[in-house]
């Protein structure tokens, strides 16, 4: 038989207060996680959770200062939904206008969008719209208006960000380290995941026993 490996079950990582320019940025695995030193610090960074966090607050700020920038569609892209979505979101037309999000009515199951926000991808705006159609703003009941732009600021950021496969090259990671820095609440995403995870020195030689 052979030898048994040791195996070492590791612990929740403590949460530390990260100055994400100050990280030294090693490498990307899994085309998702960005790997990093700072001292004596192992950093992981889930990259689109990053991103979207600063996406969202950039979108937040655009919104507030009313100067949303929009682009018009070269070629507008329809969307089919249920008769309740498209009412929805007609409901709704005067605060996604305030996004630059652009809509109009195509029969009774349709609507036709002819533009969207600078910072959108135009490959999700169909998904974007159907989200936005049939779940985020369904239950959100008049006057919590509140509710209803942090629910589309962060479905905007969301297909605005980076997503799971994208090779990153070093300006571009510390160029979104740079922008956590400015972020409020840089330590988690719209969603709540969390942004990143630290590990101490002496966490990463118990893995391998060398706490022993």
């Amino acid at each position: 038989p052979g030898s048994e490996a040791y195996v070492h079950e590791i612990e929740e990582p403590v949460r530390h207060e990260i100055v994400f320019s100050q990280l030294a940025y090693i490498g990307q695995i899994r085309s998702c996680y960005l790997v990093c030193q700072h001292e004596e610090r192992l950093v992981v960074i889930d990259m689109h959770a990053a991103h979207e966090r600063v996406n969202y607050n950039l979108i937040r700020e655009q919104y507030r200062a009313k100067q949303v920038p929009s682009q018009r569609l070269l070629i507008p892209v329809t969307v089919e939904l249920p008769v309740i979505g498209v009412d929805n979101v007609l409901t709704h037309d005067d605060l996604l206008s305030s996004f630059g999000i652009e809509i109009e009515p195509f029969g009774e199951a349709a609507l036709i969008v002819r533009a969207m926000p600078a910072v959108a991808n135009r490959a999700n705006v169909e998904t974007l719209i159907k989200e936005i159609a049939l779940e985020s703003l369904r239950d959100i009941a008049e006057g919590r208006i509140e509710e209803c732009v942090d629910c589309i600021c962060a479905r905007l950021a969301c297909h605005s960000s980076i997503r799971s496969g994208k090779v990153m090259k070093d300006a571009e990671v510390y160029a979104l380290f740079a922008e956590m820095d400015r972020a409020e609440v840089a330590a988690a995403c719209p969603h709540g995941r969390p942004v990143a995870v630290s590990f101490a020195a002496h966490e990463i030689e118990s893995w391998f026993g060398r706490d022993r």
